[in-house]
């Protein structure tokens, strides 16, 4: 590798490294670096996925869309404090496409089953952008999951166990998270039995 190639790579790290941080402080022009630098490839990767698609109206950009619009949504509301580099993103990126096509694969079987018909819902940039400028209105369930986080950070200031809950309820799987993590699997599920008990409490 060449010195300038050397350069070039370091100064890219940490490019992405940087709009990650702004990405937390709900910053606009990140959420726009971000999309333009992955969202392509998030195509690309919902595309191959997608090879035995059942519902032609959704395709390889629908399901990217979706998935980066999740994404940049939830780290400009706070939901990935750990996430700092572009390889812990890039595997983000890839379990939030394939959880996207599970879900489209499986309401394609039920929609089969039932004989209704399926509506595409697309997110562009601009609409996500929207989403940021435009907060919404608090409702009794988001005042209930964010006493719920609340209680994760009271726990663990680290943030590590919040983040493994919002993955949680992203649908991610024990597995997904260990490998984003870099952690043991066995050590996601006590965490995940641990963030049970401490809601439960709340409830009570």
């Amino acid at each position: 590798m060449s010195a300038a190639t050397q350069i070039n790579t370091d100064e890219d790290i940490g490019s992405v490294s940087h709009w990650l941080k702004e990405l937390k402080t709900g910053d606009s022009l990140a959420v726009e670096a971000i999309w333009h630098r992955y969202y392509q490839r998030v195509v690309e990767l919902a595309s191959r996925k997608m090879k035995v698609n059942p519902d032609r109206a959704v395709d390889g950009e629908d399901i990217a869309q979706l998935a980066m619009h999740r994404f940049c949504t939830n780290a400009t509301l706070g939901c990935y404090p750990n996430l700092d580099d572009r390889e812990q993103l890039w595997d983000l990126l890839v379990v939030f496409t394939l959880n996207r096509i599970r879900k489209h694969l499986r309401a394609c079987n039920r929609l089969k089953r039932s004989g209704l018909h399926t509506q595409v819902f697309e997110f562009s940039q601009l609409e996500v952008l929207k989403d940021l400028q435009t907060p919404e209105a608090p409702t009794i369930m988001a005042d209930m999951v964010n006493a719920w986080l609340e209680r994760l950070d009271q726990e663990d200031p680290s943030g590590q166990l919040k983040q493994i809950a919002i993955w949680s309820m992203d649908g991610i799987s024990g597995s997904d998270i260990a490998r984003i993590l870099k952690k043991r699997k066995s050590f996601v599920l006590h965490q995940i039995r641990l963030i049970r008990l401490l809601w439960e409490e709340c409830e009570t």
